[in-house]
């Protein structure tokens, strides 16, 4: 049985090859948008490629077959995941790269992948990360202790990586992995939302 991903419990280190396709076609879905109803949305996109391209079955086979066959846009759309050229290019970018085994840097060379995008499936698919998915939420939370005054995300870079170290020096005083801390702010900010 498929399990739709769940904003609220993201972090599993042993993810299956299908597993890891989806939660990485989530985390580029997800970006800017509210996650429990991407995550639907995903799930519908996938459930109605696989229904209509039988024996395609792991998340980049449908990606695959949906553009081979010219209607990725069409899927994207009637799925209503938004920012349709930017998910076409991204998903179809997406299709050579080995999850289990690639890097921030591989990931960010995806076309409209950036800094968070990136880091947010590292952090929640492989043990002991040390980097942080600078979110709004986490930015939020990072305002409301007076460590910055970012009103966004931060562009890759030096900001980036500032913000990055001020966020794991907060992990390691909690005493939780980056992955976990990183969680508890998101249920607790995404709730306020």
């Amino acid at each position: 049985i498929r399990q739709m991903i769940d904003p609220t419990d993201v972090t599993k280190f042993d993810r299956t090859t299908d597993e890891l396709q989806e939660f990485w076609l989530f985390c580029i879905t997800v970006a800017g948008k509210t996650a429990v109803q991407q995550a639907k949305n995903l799930e519908a996109f996938l459930s109605k490629g696989r229904a209509e391209f039988p024996g395609f079955t792991t998340p980049f086979q449908v990606v695959s077959v949906l553009n081979m066959s010219g209607v990725l846009v069409d899927h994207l759309k009637d799925a209503r995941l938004g920012q349709y050229t930017k998910l076409e290019k991204a998903f179809t970018g997406s299709l050579g790269i080995d999850l289990a085994t690639c890097s921030v840097a591989d990931l960010e060379a995806i076309h409209g992948v950036g800094a968070k995008t990136a880091r947010y499936f590292m952090l929640h698919t492989r043990k002991a990360q040390r980097i942080a998915c600078l979110d709004t939420h986490v930015i939020r939370h990072m305002r409301d202790l007076g460590l910055t005054t970012q009103k966004g995300t931060p562009q890759s870079g030096p900001k980036y990586e500032a913000l990055e170290q001020e966020f794991l020096k907060l992990a390691d005083a909690s005493g939780m992995s980056p992955a976990d801390f990183d969680l508890m702010i998101w249920n607790k900010y995404a709730r306020k939302a």
